[in-house]
């Protein structure tokens, strides 16, 4: 079974059980429908700053950038 950072089992190698059905139950909250569209509105407003502030800047001065390290801050700085 695979272990987390903080020494017990993984939820996600987990496939049945007490143990399992506690541990989804107290993360299935986060993916309600409600904050899965507050996330989805905080991706997109932090995308779309992005592409203006940082993106398109970039184009119209013809910089290259690593695509990983700039997609990185976006989400680093969304949440």
């Amino acid at each position: 079974m695979e272990m987390s950072p903080t020494k017990s089992p993984s939820m996600f190698a987990m496939q049945t059980g007490a143990e399992w059905h506690r541990r989804r139950k107290g993360t299935a909250p986060a993916f309600s429908q409600t904050h899965i569209r507050r996330m989805n509105q905080v991706a997109v407003k932090h995308t779309e700053k992005w592409l203006k502030e940082i993106l398109t800047p970039m184009v119209q001065n013809n910089e290259s950038f690593d695509v990983v390290k700039e997609l990185l801050k976006v989400v680093l700085r969304a949440f």
